[in-house]
């Protein structure tokens, strides 16, 4: 069973699609704010063949989301956003957890949007792990956001992660093997740096009170 003919019901808060085949998701999952309005929780783990993801306009309600092994991904655009997000003026207004997980040909993630338009304004926490490809931060994700916590591990494209003035919490980087540069992230207070063995420049980190490094042994 492909999931083709499968409609949950509309009432659905939490929704989790894993090991789905198909090259292209489901008819109902083109309208995912008709199908469920009132869905908190999504995540997509290990739909492989699919090279695009589902446009996600209109999920006001969505806390939560996670994308895990999205093999065919190359890139996250705007049609991520849908038409009905481009349109308004702040998407995903309560999303606070966002979490992409080996992403082996995710190389983007360009959100852009409206000048007055407000992308994630209550994202809390960005984790970011083993996308090999990708070549940096979303820039579009972290512009209004807040955020409390950004992990990212096996990212050995990054070359730099740079300012990030709203970010407070913590900052956790591993294995991000071509990292060179942090820099102006004013009110960060914790930073765990564990074998970014290319890492040269720090600076910017003007209220940073707990630091961790990690060698590799």
């Amino acid at each position: 069973m492909d999931g083709m003919g499968l409609t949950p019901p509309h009432s659905v808060e939490k929704l989790v699609i894993k090991n789905y085949q198909g090259r292209k998701f489901p008819n109902w999952m083109t309208g995912l704010s008709i199908s469920f309005p009132g869905l908190v929780f999504l995540d997509l783990d290990n739909c492989m063949s699919c090279t695009t993801l589902p446009a996600l306009d209109g999920l006001n309600p969505l806390k939560s989301l996670q994308i895990s092994n999205a093999g065919s991904v190359v890139t996250i655009g705007s049609e991520f956003l849908g038409t009905t997000l481009l349109s308004q003026a702040t998407s995903f207004p309560k999303l606070e957890v966002l979490k992409l997980r080996n992403m082996k040909k995710l190389e983007d993630v360009s959100l852009s949007a409206e000048e007055s338009q407000i992308l994630l304004p209550c994202l809390k926490s960005l984790h970011i792990w083993f996308c090999p490809k990708l070549k940096g931060l979303p820039e579009g994700l972290i512009k209004h956001a807040a955020l409390c916590d950004l992990r990212v591990k096996g990212a050995h494209g990054l070359t730099e992660i740079k300012d990030l003035p709203k970010l407070s919490d913590e900052l956790h980087l591993k294995d991000n093997r071509a990292l060179q540069r942090i820099s102006n992230l004013p009110v960060l207070h914790s930073l765990t740096i564990d074998d970014c063995s290319k890492l040269k420049h720090v600076s910017g980190l003007d209220t940073l009170q707990h630091l961790r490094l990690v060698f590799s042994p």
